[in-house]
């Protein structure tokens, strides 16, 4: 066990348990400990490493490429006017 929520936190399915010293690859799931005889586990999830560098969703690239298309635009298109 590395951690445990109080049973009033818990009561309503929504709680966060604190947990130090986890490692990439290591799996975590909940158990209901007060029934022991059933021994109720939850979904597991296993830990992953944090992104090397933040990334744009592909939405976002689109958005971007976007956007400097139209500043070079319209940089062009003043260029032209002035000369």
């Amino acid at each position: 066990m590395i951690g445990m929520a109080p049973k009033t936190t818990a009561s309503n399915g929504n709680f966060s348990v604190p947990v130090t010293g986890m490692m990439t690859g290591d799996v975590v799931y909940c158990s209901d400990g007060c029934n022991d005889p059933g021994f109720q586990a939850g979904l597991t999830s296993v830990v992953q490493a944090p992104p090397v560098a933040p990334l744009l969703s592909p939405q976002m690239i689109i958005v971007l490429v976007a956007v400097l298309a139209m500043v070079g635009l319209i940089s062009l298109a003043r260029l032209r006017l002035n000369h």
